[in-house]
């Protein structure tokens, strides 16, 4: 893939997931779909989830190295809402890695999918299951490639940690690093749960109640999260679109 076509393949997934009440429910097929021209079905597929895997893994880590460093730090109110994420985001993963790494689950439900998919439309019969797993697996036997994807999702987290602090320091409050990375971390669990597209009014609520409880008062509070998610959700709704039409424009979409 080149570089421009790989953004515009995970801008306009990101798109589409954002404006979707369930977290990715529709930006990871698209993905697949816009890729399926290059690199075939079953490598678009494996490579999507894949990385998808290597999202929930660093969300995971992230979220479980920021708990036990700054755990006394914690507002209590959080404290719970900290261990469930922990808890059904490492068993969503377990889970999703059981299916993947047990041939036998993985080739009865994507024969399912496909099975369902030949009744709604012309679907030709072939083992999809044994051909996603072999691009699955040869491709997470590249361990090089593997540990890299990890990385880099693990340096956006950092990344996005870092863009709370700079935004919150745009208007004249100077967090300790401690706290943004723990409101980083409860804007991540809100962003978990099935709400409206963008978890809109529950990410906003939910955040300013986190930085009022580390005693900023709530109008600097709101300014501060308000801003952080013009950035993050906002205007990357704004690039999405942009990469979404010009997706359409170059026939990788259907009008």
């Amino acid at each position: 893939l080149s570089w421009m076509q790989a953004a515009r393949v995970t801008l306009t997934g990101m798109f589409v997931s954002m404006v979707t009440p369930f977290a990715k429910l529709g930006g990871e097929p698209l993905k697949m779909y816009m890729l399926r021209g290059n690199i075939g079905s079953n490598n678009a597929s494996a490579a999507v989830a894949i990385e998808s895997i290597m999202e929930l893994v660093s969300s995971l880590l992230v979220v479980f190295m920021i708990a036990v460093v700054f755990f006394s730090e914690i507002p209590a109110a959080y404290v719970t809402t900290f261990l469930l994420f922990l808890i059904v985001v490492g068993l969503a993963l377990m889970i999703l890695l059981k299916i993947f790494f047990t041939p036998r689950w993985l080739h009865r439900i994507i024969n399912w999918i496909a099975s369902k998919m030949a009744r709604m439309m012309e679907v030709e019969k072939k083992d999809y299951a044994e051909m996603f797993s072999t691009a699955f697996y040869a491709m997470w036997k590249s361990r090089r490639l593997v540990a890299g994807a990890l990385s880099v999702s693990l340096a956006s987290k950092l990344l996005e940690i870092a863009r709370l602090w700079i935004l919150f320091l745009a208007i004249g409050i100077a967090l300790p690093l401690k706290e943004v990375a723990i409101i980083w971390c409860i804007i991540l669990v809100l962003l978990f749960i099935p709400w409206l597209p963008g978890s809109l009014g529950l990410a906003e609520f939910g955040a300013i109640s986190a930085v009022v409880a580390f005693g900023i008062a709530p109008g600097p509070a709101a300014s501060g999260i308000l801003l952080d998610r013009f950035v993050s959700f906002w205007l990357l709704l704004a690039v999405g679109m942009a990469a979404l039409y010009i997706a359409k424009s170059k026939g990788e979409l259907p009008d």
